[in-house]
Protein backbone atom coordinates (compact mmCIF):
# COMPACT_ATOMS: atom_id res chain seq x y z
CA UNK A 1 0.00 0.00 0.00
CA UNK A 2 1.05 3.59 -0.57
CA UNK A 3 2.58 5.37 2.44
CA UNK A 4 0.09 6.75 4.96
CA UNK A 5 -3.58 6.10 4.23
CA UNK A 6 -6.33 8.66 4.44
CA UNK A 7 -8.51 8.17 7.50
CA UNK A 8 -12.24 8.55 7.89
CA UNK A 9 -11.99 11.96 9.55
CA UNK A 10 -10.03 13.34 6.61
CA UNK A 11 -12.56 12.06 4.08
CA UNK A 12 -15.39 13.60 6.08
CA UNK A 13 -13.54 16.92 6.02
CA UNK A 14 -12.89 16.70 2.28
CA UNK A 15 -16.55 15.88 1.54
CA UNK A 16 -17.87 18.67 3.75
CA UNK A 17 -19.71 21.42 1.81
CA UNK A 18 -17.77 24.66 1.41
CA UNK A 19 -18.81 27.54 3.65
CA UNK A 20 -19.44 31.08 2.47
CA UNK A 21 -16.36 32.30 4.34
CA UNK A 22 -14.14 29.71 2.63
CA UNK A 23 -15.44 30.69 -0.80
CA UNK A 24 -14.85 34.38 -0.08
CA UNK A 25 -11.34 33.65 1.18
CA UNK A 26 -10.51 31.62 -1.94
CA UNK A 27 -11.89 34.33 -4.21
CA UNK A 28 -10.02 37.11 -2.41
CA UNK A 29 -6.75 35.19 -2.62
CA UNK A 30 -6.91 34.99 -6.42
CA UNK A 31 -4.90 37.36 -8.55
CA UNK A 32 -7.30 40.10 -9.70
CA UNK A 33 -5.96 40.13 -13.27
CA UNK A 34 -5.78 36.36 -13.91
CA UNK A 35 -9.49 35.50 -14.13
CA UNK A 36 -11.33 35.95 -17.46
CA UNK A 37 -14.95 37.02 -17.75
CA UNK A 38 -17.58 34.83 -16.08
CA UNK A 39 -19.19 34.12 -19.46
CA UNK A 40 -16.08 32.21 -20.57
CA UNK A 41 -16.86 28.51 -20.15
CA UNK A 42 -14.02 26.77 -21.97
CA UNK A 43 -10.69 25.68 -20.57
CA UNK A 44 -7.94 26.52 -23.03
CA UNK A 45 -4.60 24.83 -23.41
CA UNK A 46 -2.19 27.63 -24.18
CA UNK A 47 1.08 26.72 -25.81
CA UNK A 48 3.99 28.82 -24.64
CA UNK A 49 7.22 28.42 -26.52
CA UNK A 50 9.80 26.53 -24.49
CA UNK A 51 12.46 27.18 -27.14
CA UNK A 52 13.62 30.33 -28.85
CA UNK A 53 12.90 28.89 -32.32
CA UNK A 54 10.12 26.29 -31.93
CA UNK A 55 9.36 24.18 -34.99
CA UNK A 56 7.19 21.31 -33.70
CA UNK A 57 4.19 21.09 -31.39
CA UNK A 58 6.47 19.08 -29.08
CA UNK A 59 8.50 22.27 -28.52
CA UNK A 60 5.58 24.00 -26.78
CA UNK A 61 4.29 23.71 -23.21
CA UNK A 62 0.50 23.48 -22.70
CA UNK A 63 -0.72 25.77 -19.93
CA UNK A 64 -4.32 25.92 -18.76
CA UNK A 65 -6.38 29.10 -18.80
CA UNK A 66 -9.76 28.59 -17.14
CA UNK A 67 -12.78 30.60 -16.10
CA UNK A 68 -13.19 32.03 -12.62
CA UNK A 69 -15.81 29.46 -11.55
CA UNK A 70 -13.51 26.54 -12.32
CA UNK A 71 -10.57 28.30 -10.66
CA UNK A 72 -12.66 28.96 -7.57
CA UNK A 73 -13.78 25.33 -7.32
CA UNK A 74 -10.29 23.95 -7.89
CA UNK A 75 -8.79 26.34 -5.35
CA UNK A 76 -11.35 25.30 -2.74
CA UNK A 77 -10.58 21.62 -3.34
CA UNK A 78 -6.84 22.31 -3.18
CA UNK A 79 -7.24 24.26 0.08
CA UNK A 80 -9.18 21.38 1.61
CA UNK A 81 -6.45 18.88 0.68
CA UNK A 82 -3.51 21.02 1.78
CA UNK A 83 -3.66 20.26 5.56
CA UNK A 84 -3.45 16.49 4.90
CA UNK A 85 -0.55 16.46 2.45
CA UNK A 86 2.06 16.13 5.18
CA UNK A 87 0.66 12.75 6.25
CA UNK A 88 -0.09 11.51 2.73
CA UNK A 89 3.23 12.35 1.07
CA UNK A 90 6.50 10.74 2.18
CA UNK A 91 9.36 12.78 3.66
CA UNK A 92 11.44 12.38 0.49
CA UNK A 93 9.12 14.85 -1.29
CA UNK A 94 9.46 18.52 -0.30
CA UNK A 95 7.46 20.40 -2.95
CA UNK A 96 4.11 22.16 -2.42
CA UNK A 97 3.76 20.94 1.18
CA UNK A 98 3.41 23.84 3.66
CA UNK A 99 5.56 22.33 6.43
CA UNK A 100 8.47 21.46 4.12
CA UNK A 101 11.12 23.48 2.31
CA UNK A 102 13.18 23.18 -0.85
CA UNK A 103 16.29 23.58 1.31
CA UNK A 104 15.54 20.26 3.01
CA UNK A 105 16.35 18.39 -0.18
CA UNK A 106 19.32 20.64 -0.91
CA UNK A 107 20.84 19.88 2.50
CA UNK A 108 20.35 16.12 2.13
CA UNK A 109 21.70 16.13 -1.44
CA UNK A 110 24.81 18.05 -0.34
CA UNK A 111 25.54 15.62 2.47
CA UNK A 112 25.06 12.54 0.29
CA UNK A 113 27.13 13.94 -2.59
CA UNK A 114 29.84 14.97 -0.12
CA UNK A 115 29.86 11.39 1.16
CA UNK A 116 30.16 10.02 -2.39
CA UNK A 117 32.95 12.42 -3.36
CA UNK A 118 35.01 11.45 -0.28
CA UNK A 119 34.46 7.69 -0.34
CA UNK A 120 37.83 6.25 -1.32
CA UNK A 121 37.81 3.02 0.68
CA UNK A 122 35.38 0.09 0.91
CA UNK A 123 34.59 -2.18 -2.02
CA UNK A 124 30.92 -1.18 -2.38
CA UNK A 125 30.50 1.90 -4.54
CA UNK A 126 27.41 4.10 -4.74
CA UNK A 127 25.71 6.04 -7.48
CA UNK A 128 23.51 9.15 -7.56
CA UNK A 129 21.13 9.22 -10.53
CA UNK A 130 19.56 12.56 -11.41
CA UNK A 131 16.43 12.02 -13.50
CA UNK A 132 14.82 14.53 -15.82
CA UNK A 133 11.11 13.82 -16.30
CA UNK A 134 10.02 14.97 -19.74
CA UNK A 135 7.13 17.48 -19.38
CA UNK A 136 5.96 15.50 -16.36
CA UNK A 137 2.88 17.59 -15.55
CA UNK A 138 1.42 17.14 -19.03
CA UNK A 139 1.84 13.38 -19.42
CA UNK A 140 0.12 11.82 -16.40
CA UNK A 141 -2.58 9.34 -17.42
CA UNK A 142 -6.03 10.02 -15.95
CA UNK A 143 -6.71 6.39 -15.02
CA UNK A 144 -3.34 6.22 -13.24
CA UNK A 145 -4.17 9.29 -11.16
CA UNK A 146 -7.59 7.86 -10.28
CA UNK A 147 -6.08 4.53 -9.26
CA UNK A 148 -3.40 6.17 -7.10
CA UNK A 149 -5.91 8.35 -5.25
CA UNK A 150 -8.05 5.32 -4.44
CA UNK A 151 -4.97 3.46 -3.20
CA UNK A 152 -4.16 6.43 -0.96
CA UNK A 153 -7.56 5.96 0.66
CA UNK A 154 -9.54 8.89 -0.73
CA UNK A 155 -13.30 8.47 -0.76
CA UNK A 156 -14.67 7.40 -4.15
CA UNK A 157 -16.99 10.42 -4.26
CA UNK A 158 -14.07 12.80 -3.71
CA UNK A 159 -12.01 10.98 -6.34
CA UNK A 160 -14.93 11.34 -8.74
CA UNK A 161 -15.02 15.07 -8.04
CA UNK A 162 -11.31 15.36 -8.79
CA UNK A 163 -11.64 13.37 -12.01
CA UNK A 164 -14.59 15.54 -13.03
CA UNK A 165 -12.33 18.58 -12.77
CA UNK A 166 -9.61 16.79 -14.72
CA UNK A 167 -11.67 15.17 -17.47
CA UNK A 168 -14.44 17.67 -18.20
CA UNK A 169 -12.24 19.94 -20.29
CA UNK A 170 -12.25 21.09 -23.89
CA UNK A 171 -8.89 22.08 -25.36
CA UNK A 172 -7.75 24.46 -28.09
CA UNK A 173 -4.30 25.82 -28.90
CA UNK A 174 -3.41 29.45 -28.35
CA UNK A 175 -0.16 31.42 -28.29
CA UNK A 176 1.18 33.07 -25.12
CA UNK A 177 -0.66 33.03 -21.82
CA UNK A 178 -0.50 32.52 -18.09
CA UNK A 179 -0.05 29.67 -15.62
CA UNK A 180 -2.29 26.72 -14.75
CA UNK A 181 -4.73 26.09 -11.92
CA UNK A 182 -4.37 25.09 -8.30
CA UNK A 183 -5.04 21.34 -8.37
CA UNK A 184 -2.37 20.21 -10.79
CA UNK A 185 0.68 20.38 -8.44
CA UNK A 186 -1.07 18.40 -5.68
CA UNK A 187 -2.38 15.77 -8.09
CA UNK A 188 1.10 15.33 -9.51
CA UNK A 189 2.43 14.77 -5.98
CA UNK A 190 0.03 11.82 -5.65
CA UNK A 191 1.37 10.32 -8.88
CA UNK A 192 5.00 10.76 -7.80
CA UNK A 193 4.13 9.17 -4.45
CA UNK A 194 3.34 6.02 -6.42
CA UNK A 195 6.91 6.12 -7.71
CA UNK A 196 8.20 6.44 -4.13
CA UNK A 197 6.12 3.41 -3.19
CA UNK A 198 7.67 1.44 -6.04
CA UNK A 199 11.15 2.37 -4.79
CA UNK A 200 10.25 1.26 -1.27
CA UNK A 201 9.02 -2.08 -2.61
CA UNK A 202 12.35 -2.64 -4.37
CA UNK A 203 14.14 -1.80 -1.13
CA UNK A 204 12.00 -4.32 0.77
CA UNK A 205 12.99 -7.19 -1.53
CA UNK A 206 16.66 -6.14 -1.53
CA UNK A 207 16.90 -5.08 -5.18
CA UNK A 208 17.91 -1.53 -4.20
CA UNK A 209 20.10 -0.61 -1.25
CA UNK A 210 20.01 2.89 0.19
CA UNK A 211 22.98 5.16 0.94
CA UNK A 212 23.95 5.84 4.55
CA UNK A 213 26.26 8.85 5.06
CA UNK A 214 27.34 7.74 8.55
CA UNK A 215 26.74 4.93 11.02
CA UNK A 216 23.67 6.34 12.81
CA UNK A 217 22.24 8.29 9.87
CA UNK A 218 18.91 7.47 8.21
CA UNK A 219 19.28 5.67 4.90
CA UNK A 220 18.42 7.62 1.74
CA UNK A 221 17.36 6.09 -1.56
CA UNK A 222 15.49 8.92 -3.28
CA UNK A 223 14.80 12.65 -3.05
CA UNK A 224 12.09 14.51 -4.93
CA UNK A 225 11.08 18.10 -5.42
CA UNK A 226 8.03 17.91 -7.70
CA UNK A 227 9.51 16.27 -10.84
CA UNK A 228 13.16 16.79 -9.84
CA UNK A 229 14.27 13.29 -8.84
CA UNK A 230 17.47 11.93 -7.29
CA UNK A 231 18.02 8.19 -6.82
CA UNK A 232 20.81 6.73 -4.67
CA UNK A 233 21.83 3.07 -4.85
CA UNK A 234 24.74 0.63 -5.18
CA UNK A 235 26.98 1.03 -8.22
CA UNK A 236 26.57 -2.34 -9.95
CA UNK A 237 24.71 -3.55 -13.01
CA UNK A 238 22.31 -5.78 -11.06
CA UNK A 239 21.03 -2.82 -9.03
CA UNK A 240 20.87 -0.54 -12.06
CA UNK A 241 18.93 -3.19 -13.95
CA UNK A 242 16.34 -3.14 -11.15
CA UNK A 243 16.27 0.67 -11.33
CA UNK A 244 15.74 0.63 -15.09
CA UNK A 245 12.95 -1.92 -14.71
CA UNK A 246 11.33 0.23 -12.04
CA UNK A 247 11.49 3.31 -14.28
CA UNK A 248 10.02 1.38 -17.20
CA UNK A 249 7.07 0.21 -15.09
CA UNK A 250 6.46 3.75 -13.86
CA UNK A 251 6.59 5.14 -17.41
CA UNK A 252 4.14 2.53 -18.70
CA UNK A 253 1.71 3.02 -15.83
CA UNK A 254 1.76 6.79 -15.40
CA UNK A 255 2.55 8.06 -18.88
CA UNK A 256 5.46 10.11 -17.53
CA UNK A 257 8.67 9.65 -19.52
CA UNK A 258 12.28 9.96 -18.38
CA UNK A 259 14.48 12.11 -20.62
CA UNK A 260 17.74 10.16 -20.46
CA UNK A 261 19.52 12.75 -22.61
CA UNK A 262 19.16 15.32 -19.82
CA UNK A 263 19.65 12.88 -16.96
CA UNK A 264 23.05 12.30 -15.36
CA UNK A 265 24.91 10.17 -12.82
CA UNK A 266 27.53 10.81 -10.15
CA UNK A 267 29.53 7.89 -8.74
CA UNK A 268 31.53 7.56 -5.56
CA UNK A 269 35.30 7.91 -5.71
CA UNK A 270 35.98 4.25 -4.96
CA UNK A 271 34.42 3.17 -8.28
CA UNK A 272 37.06 2.72 -10.96
CA UNK A 273 37.00 5.04 -13.95
CA UNK A 274 36.25 2.40 -16.59
CA UNK A 275 33.48 0.98 -14.37
CA UNK A 276 31.95 4.44 -14.08
CA UNK A 277 31.83 4.74 -17.87
CA UNK A 278 30.29 1.28 -18.21
CA UNK A 279 27.55 1.99 -15.66
CA UNK A 280 26.70 5.36 -17.22
CA UNK A 281 26.48 3.73 -20.65
CA UNK A 282 24.34 0.91 -19.22
CA UNK A 283 21.70 3.42 -18.08
CA UNK A 284 22.15 5.64 -21.13
CA UNK A 285 23.02 8.88 -19.33
CA UNK A 286 26.09 11.10 -19.08
CA UNK A 287 28.54 10.93 -16.19
CA UNK A 288 29.37 14.15 -14.38
CA UNK A 289 32.13 14.93 -11.92
CA UNK A 290 31.64 18.59 -11.03
CA UNK A 291 29.65 21.78 -11.62
CA UNK A 292 26.32 19.94 -11.75
CA UNK A 293 23.34 21.75 -10.21
CA UNK A 294 20.46 20.43 -8.16
CA UNK A 295 17.45 22.71 -7.60
CA UNK A 296 19.47 25.67 -8.88
CA UNK A 297 22.48 25.17 -6.60
CA UNK A 298 25.76 23.33 -7.30
CA UNK A 299 25.47 19.81 -5.92
CA UNK A 300 29.23 19.21 -5.82
CA UNK A 301 31.67 21.87 -4.64
CA UNK A 302 35.37 21.12 -4.94
CA UNK A 303 38.41 23.07 -3.90
CA UNK A 304 38.02 25.74 -6.57
CA UNK A 305 35.13 27.96 -5.48
CA UNK A 306 35.93 30.32 -8.37
CA UNK A 307 35.15 27.59 -10.90
CA UNK A 308 31.93 26.55 -9.16
CA UNK A 309 30.46 30.04 -9.08
CA UNK A 310 31.84 31.21 -12.45
CA UNK A 311 28.42 30.88 -14.07
CA UNK A 312 26.78 32.94 -11.34
CA UNK A 313 29.43 35.63 -11.69
CA UNK A 314 28.88 35.73 -15.45
CA UNK A 315 25.14 36.31 -14.96
CA UNK A 316 25.87 39.15 -12.55
CA UNK A 317 28.19 40.92 -14.95
CA UNK A 318 25.66 40.58 -17.78
CA UNK A 319 23.15 42.40 -15.59
CA UNK A 320 25.68 45.09 -14.78
CA UNK A 321 26.21 45.78 -18.48
CA UNK A 322 22.85 47.55 -18.63
CA UNK A 323 24.61 50.55 -17.11
CA UNK A 324 26.10 51.27 -20.51
CA UNK A 325 22.68 51.31 -22.20
CA UNK A 326 20.55 53.02 -19.54
CA UNK A 327 20.88 56.40 -17.92
CA UNK A 328 20.48 55.48 -14.30
CA UNK A 329 20.28 58.06 -11.55
CA UNK A 330 22.43 57.76 -8.45
CA UNK A 331 19.50 56.20 -6.59
CA UNK A 332 18.92 53.75 -9.43
CA UNK A 333 22.55 52.73 -9.43
CA UNK A 334 22.37 52.20 -5.68
CA UNK A 335 19.41 49.84 -6.07
CA UNK A 336 21.18 47.93 -8.86
CA UNK A 337 24.33 47.59 -6.77
CA UNK A 338 22.32 46.22 -3.85
CA UNK A 339 20.71 43.59 -6.08
CA UNK A 340 23.99 42.18 -7.44
CA UNK A 341 26.73 43.03 -4.97
CA UNK A 342 26.26 39.80 -3.02
CA UNK A 343 27.46 37.87 -6.07
CA UNK A 344 30.68 39.83 -6.62
CA UNK A 345 34.12 38.85 -5.41
CA UNK A 346 34.74 39.67 -1.76
CA UNK A 347 38.48 40.37 -1.91
CA UNK A 348 39.61 43.27 0.24
CA UNK A 349 40.15 46.46 -1.75
CA UNK A 350 40.61 50.16 -1.10
CA UNK A 351 37.22 51.92 -1.13
CA UNK A 352 36.60 55.62 -1.57
CA UNK A 353 33.86 55.52 1.07
CA UNK A 354 33.83 53.46 4.25
CA UNK A 355 31.51 50.46 4.10
CA UNK A 356 29.95 51.48 7.39
CA UNK A 357 28.90 54.74 5.73
CA UNK A 358 27.32 52.92 2.78
CA UNK A 359 25.31 50.77 5.20
CA UNK A 360 23.69 53.80 6.79
CA UNK A 361 20.11 54.55 5.85
CA UNK A 362 19.48 57.03 3.05
CA UNK A 363 18.09 59.60 5.46
CA UNK A 364 21.47 59.46 7.25
CA UNK A 365 23.37 60.15 3.98
CA UNK A 366 24.09 56.47 3.27
CA UNK A 367 22.95 54.16 0.48
CA UNK A 368 20.98 51.75 2.63
CA UNK A 369 23.16 48.71 1.93
CA UNK A 370 22.67 45.73 4.19
CA UNK A 371 25.48 44.48 6.37
CA UNK A 372 25.91 41.23 4.53
CA UNK A 373 27.70 39.24 7.27
CA UNK A 374 24.80 40.02 9.62
CA UNK A 375 22.27 39.26 6.90
CA UNK A 376 23.94 35.93 6.16
CA UNK A 377 24.01 35.06 9.86
CA UNK A 378 20.31 35.91 10.17
CA UNK A 379 19.40 33.65 7.25
CA UNK A 380 21.52 30.80 8.63
CA UNK A 381 19.89 31.22 12.03
CA UNK A 382 16.45 31.13 10.43
CA UNK A 383 17.27 27.88 8.64
CA UNK A 384 18.77 26.40 11.81
CA UNK A 385 15.68 27.30 13.83
CA UNK A 386 13.43 25.73 11.21
CA UNK A 387 15.38 22.47 11.41
CA UNK A 388 15.36 22.44 15.22
CA UNK A 389 11.62 23.12 15.22
CA UNK A 390 11.00 20.19 12.85
CA UNK A 391 13.11 17.25 14.11
CA UNK A 392 11.11 14.81 11.99
CA UNK A 393 12.58 16.32 8.80
CA UNK A 394 15.07 14.05 7.03
CA UNK A 395 17.64 16.85 6.71
CA UNK A 396 17.69 17.41 10.48
CA UNK A 397 18.08 13.69 11.19
CA UNK A 398 21.05 13.39 8.83
CA UNK A 399 22.74 16.55 10.13
CA UNK A 400 22.26 15.37 13.69
CA UNK A 401 23.79 11.98 12.96
CA UNK A 402 26.73 13.62 11.21
CA UNK A 403 27.57 16.59 13.44
CA UNK A 404 25.90 16.33 16.86
CA UNK A 405 24.82 12.74 17.61
CA UNK A 406 25.47 13.11 21.35
CA UNK A 407 24.58 16.77 21.88
CA UNK A 408 22.08 19.39 20.81
CA UNK A 409 22.10 21.69 17.77
CA UNK A 410 23.67 24.64 19.62
CA UNK A 411 26.68 22.50 20.63
CA UNK A 412 27.30 20.99 17.18
CA UNK A 413 30.89 20.74 15.90
CA UNK A 414 31.89 20.67 12.22
CA UNK A 415 34.09 17.61 12.71
CA UNK A 416 37.06 16.49 10.65
CA UNK A 417 35.39 16.09 7.25
CA UNK A 418 32.44 18.49 7.00
CA UNK A 419 30.55 19.40 3.85
CA UNK A 420 30.23 22.98 2.65
CA UNK A 421 26.79 23.17 4.26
Amino acid sequence: MLGAESDRAMNLELLRPFTVEEVKHALDSMHPLKSPDLTVCLLFSISVAGLYSPELVYDFRPISLCNVVYKLASKEIANSMKPFLDTLISQSQSAFIPSRSILDNVLVAYEVNHYLSHKYQDNSGHIALKLDLNKAYDRVEWHFLERVMKRLGFDSHFVGLIMLCVKSVSFSFMLNGVSFGHLQPYLFLFCVEAFCDMVRREEAVGSIHEVCVCRSSPRVSHLLFADNTLLFCDANQATLQSVCGLLTKFEEGSGVQVNYQKSAVVLSKNVRHHTQEELAAFIGVVRITKNEKYLGLPSIIGRSKREVFAGLKEKVWRRLQVWTSKRLSQAGRGVLIQSVILDQECNRKIHCVAWSTLCKSKKDDGLGFKRFPYQNMALLSKQGWRLVSNPQVLAYQILRARYFPNSDFSSAQIGSNPSVM
